[in-house]
């Protein structure tokens, strides 16, 4: 609430009045910071709490020595020879069980145009690749295909749950079918 001083006001009083406003509005800023505070250590306490009960847990709840699944989306450079373009794929393959990975399933997409131009080239041999592992197998794969001429774009990402390979897919599809 501010009031215009009058014209009869002296600044005495109106350096009173800007004073006690501003004692007032710190006591409110202070009342205000001491309840935060004061629930932020009764939330802290709680967490403490919390993570001492799952502490016991912790290798189990957090993974370790859990494998991670991921898929990894390459494109080979379209005037490939079909039997080099199988090597290539045996090739990766064979970078992610050296490195104590997993190969799930890998699915040739073939021969696509590419939403823009990459270097000279506007197709691209699409390849799929699932694998597990613990995330080392990752950068080595990825560093054989950075260091191929032939693979022109490659991308991996993490899988939030463990993917199926075609074979089962095809067998759930099926048995889901029948039953109906």
């Amino acid at each position: 609430m501010t009031t215009t001083p009058s014209p009869e006001t002296t600044t005495a009083e109106v350096t009173a009045e800007v004073t006690t406003a501003s004692t007032a509005a710190e006591a409110m800023v202070e009342a205000t910071v001491e309840t935060t505070v004061e629930a932020s250590d009764e939330a802290a306490g709680q967490a403490a709490t919390t993570s001492s009960k799952t502490d016991s847990k912790a290798p189990e709840a957090t993974g370790q020595g859990q494998q991670a699944y991921y898929e990894t989306m390459y494109i080979l450079r379209p005037d490939i020879p079909e039997n080099e373009v199988e090597g290539h794929v045996g090739k990766y393959r064979e970078v992610i069980i050296k490195s104590d990975g997993g190969v799930i399933d890998t699915q040739m997409r073939g021969k696509r145009r590419l939403a823009y131009p990459i270097g000279k080239y506007i197709e691209g041999i699409y390849v799929q690749l699932h694998h597990s592992g613990d995330g080392q197998q990752v950068s080595v794969l990825e560093r054989a295909m950075r260091l191929s001429d032939d693979v022109i774009r490659y991308l991996t990402v993490k899988l939030s749950v463990a993917p199926v390979p075609r074979g089962e897919r095809e067998r759930v599809t099926s048995d889901s079918a029948s039953s109906s």
